[in-house]
């Protein structure tokens, strides 16, 4: 196999081998190969390890020597690898953006056991810059679409892009630039791609291992819980985490004081003012927020902490115990899983979310699993109270636009009104700036009423820009949904919000208050709500199909919502 290699390929091979072979002995052994791997963050246990050495040790003598190297090398050459390349690509752009910068271009080599200061590889970076403009370079990967067997310089092609500039221009390091550029004037030897490539191979067989170890595991305490993990698995990297996380869209140094507060207590006063303030406060928090904290609402504080600790204690039991809970619909009136939904065709080589969750409906019936022993009765208890406070709220909205009180219950059943709560259990991770617990969405229902341990996590968007949302002791977080919005014809709109994790483990409890399964929901009949100057801006739609339709895709935003508006804006 080995013989098919050109004597430059074979030259820059060897450069490879040294690379791992950190004793110069001319074997790699177990540790060395673990090392490479453990410096493209990864952490494979020793099993995994040897499993690693025996699939890539020909003869089985527990050492790799290069001609070992060379025919493992070959082979790979010879095969079709561009897609699992593009995944072994993805250790090295740490910050997924598709390219790599001068930064992660030194942190490489570092890890190659190539000690760069930062002056070397912002040079190597600038030498790219052929018309001397000084605009700042990244250095992107282009994989080719046919690997050639007998040419290494086909599998990666590198482009230098000028970040403020659409010119673009190719390069390689020698002795293959002759068959892949035009001009010499293209070339620059930024990084040894034959290393790169050589770590990449090894790489992407740890990654089939690990996503296959993965899908075994499900749930990601699970992950979490790996001996010295120090990095996430790429299937958890949000691709896109940059713009979730731009100082340009979140608001550090917003007031937490501006966020709404509601006294649930001045819904009952029998001081007219009292009353009449709260209704025009929870008006403009539905408008203009669409998220409010409510205090006073009498549930105790002793309640809300114990149901905290059940749940708590529900995602520290066995797999085996929690898995028998696994539901394959949206609707089950118990599901337990990992990420957004646990479905039969969840494919663990999506993104995954840093998340593992518990589903349970509270009413018309209530759903509990059997374990822990007191989790029936504090549930249904919580449940009941949260039920009042609700239903109280909605009363108060429907006051706020001008409306009959009970119009809301009338129209959508609220009587035997859907209520599911949803528990979810986020571990500590050791790089939360690269993952998600839940993406940018909103909800279904009319009102989510969220609370948490000690641990914050919820962000909104308000005014375009993300908010950290730091709860008062005791209170409710409240979040409009998408049926409050369809039913006020887009006068109170659904909140935006997500859930970002951190280096501590947090738990969040969200109740949704929803319409009665088989309600159509609609913008309500009224001439406060539509009229000629405001017509329908939404379809009417069963709550269930609307569930269902969220549910079962991916959760982007709105877009569940914006599937049923109609292109009609209203008249000014």
């Amino acid at each position: 196999m080995a013989d098919a290699l050109t004597e430059d390929q074979i030259s820059e091979f060897r450069q490879a081998f040294w690379v791992i072979d950190k004793d110069c002995d001319g074997v790699i052994r177990i540790e060395e190969l673990a090392s490479v791997i453990q410096s493209l963050h990864e952490n494979p246990t020793r099993e995994e390890m040897q499993e690693m050495m025996n699939e890539v040790d020909p003869d089985g003598d527990g050492t790799i020597d290069f001609e070992d190297f060379l025919n493992i090398m070959a082979k790979k050459l010879k095969d079709n690898v561009t897609e699992e390349l593009k995944e072994a690509f993805k250790v090295f752009d740490r910050d997924q953006d598709g390219f790599i910068s001068a930064n992660e271009l030194r942190n490489v080599m570092m890890n190659l056991g190539e000690r760069l200061t930062e002056e070397e590889a912002q040079q190597m970076i600038r030498e790219a810059d052929l018309d001397g403009d000084g605009l700042p370079l990244k250095i992107k990967i282009v994989l080719s679409v046919r690997p050639s067997s007998s040419n290494l310089s086909a599998i990666f092609v590198y482009s230098v892009r000028l970040k403020k500039s659409n010119r673009q221009f190719r390069l390689l390091c020698p002795p293959f630039s002759s068959n892949i550029l035009e001009s010499s004037d293209d070339l620059m030897d930024v990084v040894n791609l034959t290393t790169l490539q050589a770590i990449a191979i090894i790489h992407q067989t740890h990654t089939k291992r690990i996503k296959a170890t993965y899908k075994n595991m499900k749930s990601v305490k699970l992950v979490s819980e790996l001996p010295n993990l120090k990095a996430v698995p790429c299937n958890y990297y949000v691709d896109n985490h940059l713009k979730y996380s731009s100082p340009s869209i979140i608001d550090t140094n917003h007031d937490d004081s501006l966020i709404p507060i509601i006294d649930f207590s001045l819904l009952s006063s029998k001081d007219p003012y009292q009353h009449s303030k709260v209704i025009q406060q929870l008006g403009r928090a539905c408008q203009q927020w669409g998220f409010f904290m409510v205090v006073n609402h009498g549930i105790e504080e002793s309640l809300m902490k114990e149901l905290i600790g059940v749940i708590k204690e529900f995602f520290l039991m066995g797999e085996e115990d929690k898995w028998r809970y696994k539901g394959e619909k949206v609707f089950d009136p118990i599901k337990y899983g990992t990420s957004f939904n646990c479905t039969s065709n969840h494919d663990i080589t999506t993104t995954s979310y840093w998340r593992d969750y518990l589903k349970l409906s509270l009413h018309p019936q209530l759903h509990c699993p059997d374990q822990p022993n007191n989790f029936r009765e504090v549930l249904g208890e919580y449940g009941e109270k949260s039920r009042k406070v609700a239903r109280k709220l909605l009363s108060g909205i429907s006051e706020s636009l001008g409306l009959e009180e009970e119009l809301m219950n009338k129209s959508l059943d609220l009587d035997s009104g859907y209520e599911v709560l949803v528990a979810n259990y986020y571990p500590a991770c050791p790089q939360p700036e690269l993952v998600m617990g839940l993406p940018p969405h909103s909800d279904f229902g009319l009102l989510t009423f969220l609370i948490q341990n000690d641990v914050g996590g919820l962000q909104i968007q308000h005014n375009g820009k993300w908010i950290n949302i730091n709860p008062i002791p005791n209170a409710i977080l409240v979040n409009t949904g998408d049926h409050l919005e369809i039913f006020t014809n887009g006068k109170y709109k659904s909140v935006l919000h997500r859930a970002v994790v951190n280096k501590m483990e947090r738990i969040s409890i969200g109740i949704a208050n929803c319409p009665a399964m088989n309600a159509t929901v609609s913008p309500a009949a009224s001439p406060l709500i539509q009229n000629e100057r405001f017509p329908p801006l939404y379809l009417p739609k069963k709550y269930s199909e609307y569930v269902e339709m969220q549910q079962t895709n991916p959760l982007d935003g709105k877009s569940c919502l914006d599937k049923i508006k109609i292109n009609s804006p209203p008249l000014k």
